[in-house]
């Protein structure tokens, strides 16, 4: 059964005059690890027109958070018959550990636009109220890395050749997608490749795509691995499995991608002008990522050598006599 959890507040505004109103929402009623929540905020300003003017740095506690975007609507409210009008946001959450989670107070930097006699802006910083949430790891899940929580996933793959048995030298690209609805790209399982006997793996940089449809997002992850076979031998290329907590129906399920077997002999390479233009892609990138790194490390390096020259130099500078 699922935790059961409702988080509906009103957040007062820090003037007695009323006249900033602010209102925060998250649904659904019940959330999974990782399962979309929806946090919509209106804000509203009497005789005015009122409106966040940062939301973009909003962080919440264990929560793994998607931008507004375009998903603001224009309210225009009458209560206690005065004139209100404003905004709402809505903001996907996910989520990423189970139990309570923590939400503290929120600031709003709250920008009014009045008109009429009183014409002009001001600008308000206003709290929400804290509260806290409760999120369920579903049961059966075994590691929390490769769990979607999702209406709707799917992984396909496709390979460059469908023979069985290659010669030495021959390359094999393999490329695969995942695809989630409600779910960002960033969020989807890593696709490892683990070291294998009579040939080397070169992947390429996973190509990250978010589709929103809606205010719907759709996530995808797309990763191209070329294996490049160097010895004589049978090779069981990996089978990938991935764990999905269907939230329409509330059932587990694992979706697999089957490996293959291939058996591979001696003789003279053949590769493809595009399997090599895919290994030079895969190089380039992996080379990119070490230069980066090398020039981090010897900036480091650098700098301690230069705090300890400073040091040196302080610990053997002659003391004046007295």
């Amino acid at each position: 059964m699922k935790h059961l959890f409702l988080l509906f507040f009103f957040a007062l505004p820090l003037t007695a005059t009323d006249d900033i109103i602010t209102r925060t929402k998250i649904t659904p009623e019940s959330a999974w690890v990782g399962q979309r929540m929806t946090l919509k905020i209106d804000v509203l300003g009497k005789d005015g027109w009122a409106q966040i003017t940062d939301l973009e740095n909003l962080e919440i506690p264990n929560c793994y958070r998607l931008p507004a975007g375009n998903s603001r609507v224009r309210l225009q409210e009458k209560i206690e018959g005065a004139d209100y009008s404003g905004q709402s946001y809505e903001l996907s959450l996910y989520p990423q550990r189970d139990g309570v989670i923590q939400i503290p107070e929120i600031p709003l930097s709250i920008k009014v636009s009045s008109w009429g006699a009183n014409s002009g802006t001001k600008e308000q910083v206003v709290h929400t109220t804290a509260s806290s949430i409760e999120a369920t790891l579903p049961a059966g899940v075994q590691h929390v890395q490769s769990f979607v929580a999702s209406p709707k996933f799917t992984v396909t793959q496709t390979w460059s050749s469908e023979a069985d048995s290659f010669t030495i030298g021959d390359a094999l690209k393999r490329s695969i997608r995942l695809e989630a609805k409600d779910l960002p790209a960033m969020l989807l399982p890593l696709v490892s490749t683990p070291e294998l006997a009579c040939l080397s793996s070169y992947p390429e940089t996973a190509e990250l795509n978010d589709i929103t449809h809606h205010n719907t997002p759709t996530g995808q992850r797309d990763q191209t691995i070329t294996y490049v076979f160097e010895a004589n031998g049978t090779v069981e290329l990996p089978t990938y499995t991935f764990q999905w907590w269907d939230t329409t129906h509330d059932t587990l399920q694992t979706l697999t991608l089957p490996g293959r077997s291939v058996q591979l002999s001696g003789g003279t390479a053949t590769t493809s002008p595009a399997t090599v233009q895919a290994l030079e892609k895969s190089r380039s990138s992996r080379s990119k990522y070490a230069i980066v790194f090398l020039t981090l490390l010897g900036a480091a390096l650098t700098l301690q050598l230069l705090k300890r020259s400073c040091a040196d130099l302080h610990n053997t500078r002659p003391t004046e006599k007295q």
